[in-house]
């Protein structure tokens, strides 16, 4: 059965940025996954629609079921097994993997089906060390510098960040930690082959230990950390990458007083490991609010009745935004909701959108024309300016016409009608 879908999507979008506001605890609980049994996990990860988890040492797969937030028919991978995976890996593109085995980071590439090829990440320009050469006396030794060895610094838990050019994994060996496990980061080099030496990511690390970072749509930073806090254990913190940085714990369940770690969002759907039942295993949130079970017949009914319209809704392949207007202006205030629709139209990265703006019916029709137009042009400017391809993009304005709700009489409804739909062809 459908949900509704203004309610459904706008939690689980990929954007973990507005989970504290749009996860309303009426409406949900966090619950353990189909895919644990008794076994503990060590680790989940995300590739294309699947959530691949490590129990035992060996790498299962679960196919993420879109209409019930949750993994089915899990199934040993047997190459990735073969891998000696430990810990999480990234994905970069649709054939190529990043992970670390031994404390090395590694990639492999998915050749007929199968994960071969795995081959040592070329790390270049670690810092030199000074050490003392060989002599029968110290008259005879003299100072030399040689490359840093990496047999001790071990590196794990990769994630991918900036298009691929970024590898942010956690380490507690590296030289210029702050202390525990931190969080480091290396660069693709010009050559495409080689990375840059690794650099701590100072901006999230501590005394304590941080592991798991986790890049959502390329605007939200994740990552797990046991420093204090009035909880306890691990947490799962996030971090903007663009306007206010400051560091804040994900609330509204996904954190609490047991370990709550690794953190990734599958078919707009979040996972988290969680030793709260006694061992590790996967939690995500379950709807259980009788609103959800309307019927779409229903739902424009019960959308009189909502007293907060929610800004953001998923509809398959349509995004429905509706925003604040200043006159012709979209109000300032909406960067959450902007990071989410850019998330939308770049999954995948090169399809096609089209951009429809909506007036409710409170002017002339050419007035609502034009005002609809202006307003759909607002939206593909914001997008164009957060870096997405204005070819892509086309837009049109339609008016007062197909409103959500007609007749519609109280300003609440009106708001309602006054929108912009965002569709991928």
């Amino acid at each position: 059965m459908k949900r509704l879908l203004f309610i459904l999507v706008s939690a689980y979008s990929l954007s973990v940025c507005a989970f504290d506001r749009r996860f309303d605890e009426n409406h949900y609980r966090i619950v353990p996954s189909s895919a644990n049994n008794r076994e503990p996990i060590s680790a989940i990860s995300s590739f294309n629609d699947n959530l691949l988890f490590i129990r035992d040492g060996r790498v299962y797969m679960g196919k993420v079921n879109g209409n019930a937030y949750d993994v089915s028919k899990c199934t040993e991978q047997v190459d990735l097994s073969a891998l000696n995976i430990e810990g999480r890996f990234a994905q970069f593109g649709n054939n190529t993997i990043y992970y670390s085995s031994g404390g090395v980071l590694y990639q492999a590439v998915l050749e007929n089906g199968e994960w071969r090829s795995p081959s040592e990440i070329e790390i270049v320009g670690y810092e030199t060390e000074r050490v003392m050469g060989e002599g029968s006396s110290l008259a005879h030794r003299r100072w030399g510098y040689k490359a840093k060895s990496k047999a001790k610094e071990k590196m794990y838990n990769p994630s991918i960040g900036d298009k691929g050019r970024r590898i942010y994994f956690s380490s507690s060996e590296l030289p210029g930690g702050k202390g525990g496990r931190d969080i480091w980061y290396i660069e693709r080099n010009a050559d495409n082959k080689t990375w840059s030496a690794p650099v701590n990511y100072e901006e999230v690390n501590s005394s304590a230990d941080e592991d798991f970072p986790e890049i959502l749509g390329d605007t939200l930073f994740c990552f797990s950390s046991n420093r204090e806090s009035n909880l306890g254990g691990y947490n799962i913190y996030k971090k903007r990458l663009r306007g206010d940085r400051s560091l804040s714990l994900m609330s509204n369940g996904f954190n609490g007083k047991s370990d709550d770690k690794n953190l990734v969002v599958v078919m707009r759907t979040p996972f988290f490991l969680s030793d709260r039942s006694g061992s590790l295993q996967i939690w995500r949130p379950e709807f259980y609010d009788a609103e959800l079970q309307l019927s779409s017949d229903d739902a424009v009914d019960h959308m009189k009745s909502i007293v907060k319209v929610q800004k953001v809704q998923m509809k398959g392949k349509t995004c429905i935004f509706s925003p604040e207007f200043d006159g012709k202006r979209l109000a300032a205030h909406y960067n959450d909701e902007f990071d989410l629709i850019f998330q939308f139209v770049n999954d995948p990265p090169d399809c096609r959108i089209e951009i429809v703006g909506y007036a409710d019916d409170e002017g002339s029709d050419e007035h609502n024309m034009a005002l609809s137009l202006h307003r759909a042009s607002l939206v593909m400017d914001k997008l164009v300016e957060m870096g997405v391809d204005e070819r892509r993009i086309n837009y049109r304005g339609e008016g007062n016409k197909k409103p959500v709700i007609k007749e519609a009489k109280t300003e609440q409804e009106h708001r309602v009608n006054r929108r912009i739909e965002i569709i991928k062809k």
